[in-house]
């Protein structure tokens, strides 16, 4: 039989990763993280949660706490893995950039007046507007601007309102 001091030294002494007190109603943190992989594995073999529950012998509202566990956990790595997608989209569109300009300027050398290849350009507008759109930066589109023939006053007021309803979304 044990004294109430070794009883003390016993309760408030804990082994790595196990809370004080660890019981079936009370799991370690390394049980928890065990079991919310079972879960997770069972849900990706789709099996349904009722089942789920039954087979790891856990309640509804604990396995409800898994799954939202889960995919909270899941959604953090899903926005990680897109931040470092589009870090590494941006710094291939920074070389794709470079080795345009590096091939634009070796193309007409040192010459000191100034000289655009068109294509050069249209693939330089490529890819900063393909950066602009990673980064979230694409503005609302610009309305068409079409020549407008000669029109009365009350046609012009008209057309003025049309094209202002437009902007507007209205």
């Amino acid at each position: 039989m044990s004294t109430s001091r070794e009883q003390e030294i016993e309760n408030t002494t804990s082994r790595p990763g196990q809370r004080k007190g660890a019981t079936k109603e009370n799991p370690t943190d390394f049980e928890i993280d065990q079991r919310r992989l079972q879960v997770a594995r069972l849900l990706s073999e789709k099996v349904p949660q009722s089942e789920i529950a039954e087979r790891l012998g856990i309640s509804r509202s604990t396995l409800t706490r898994d799954l939202t566990a889960i995919k909270t956990e899941w959604r953090s790595q899903v926005r990680i893995q897109y931040t470092e997608a589009i870090a590494q989209e941006i710094a291939t569109l920074d070389e794709l950039e470079r080795g345009i300009w590096v091939t634009h300027l070796n193309a007409f050398g040192d010459e000191t007046e100034s000289k655009f290849d068109l294509k050069a350009i249209g693939a330089l507008l490529s890819v900063k507007d393909r950066r602009y759109r990673l980064l979230g930066l694409v503005g609302t589109p610009k309305p068409e601007i079409r020549p407008v023939p000669t029109l009365t006053r009350e046609e012009h007021e008209e057309a003025e309102r049309a094209m202002l309803s437009n902007l507007l979304g209205r």
